[in-house]
């Protein structure tokens, strides 16, 4: 995987990752702290 693709892919791993932190409430204090 060349490196523009992972940046590219990137954006869509972080969407996700926020989708399912707001679907718990308890990630968002766990990785805060």
């Amino acid at each position: 995987m060349s490196g523009k693709k992972m940046l590219e892919h990137f954006p869509l791993q972080l969407q996700s990752f926020n989708i399912n932190l707001s679907s718990l409430p308890n990630g968002i204090y766990m990785i805060s702290s």
